[in-house]
């Protein structure tokens, strides 16, 4: 695919996805839509930035849901919301990690940048809805 995101045919993103597994962004993508909101999917967080950082206020997301693990050599999710969170446009967008890492460290690191809640990716179909539902209305 050339393009840098999957996206429905909604004007009004409720949720970014950045996970640079295909499979695992494709399983996301499917459960999250099913439930009714609309989702733009990157791989790559350089282009999830600049696609972030292009939009009018009127289209930016509900949330922002982040791996941490994005594939060697590019930024992690945290990285990710740190880059993000100095545009004063969105510090106000929560995001939730998704990552099979456990480590209470790296979740007070996370937090410490603008993290709001860490999903387990081993128990992600259970928790990504509840987590996302904390933070908005479906």
């Amino acid at each position: 695919m050339n393009s840098p995101f999957l996206a429905s045919s909604h004007d009004d993103i409720d949720i970014v996805l950045l996970e640079d597994n295909a499979t695992i962004r494709a399983n996301m993508l499917c459960l999250l839509e099913s439930e009714g909101w609309y989702v733009q999917a990157f791989q790559n967080p350089h282009l999830c930035l600049s696609a972030l950082f292009e939009m009018p206020d009127s289209q930016l997301p509900r949330i922002i849901l982040s791996d941490y693990n994005l594939g060697a050599g590019v930024m992690d999710g945290i990285a990710f919301t740190a880059t993000l969170k100095l545009s004063a446009r969105h510090q106000h967008i929560p995001i939730l990690m998704v990552s099979a890492e456990v480590s209470p460290t790296l979740h007070a690191h996370a937090k410490q940048h603008g993290i709001v809640a860490w999903v387990d990716k081993m128990n992600l179909h259970k928790e990504l809805l509840i987590a996302i539902q904390r933070f908005i209305l479906p």
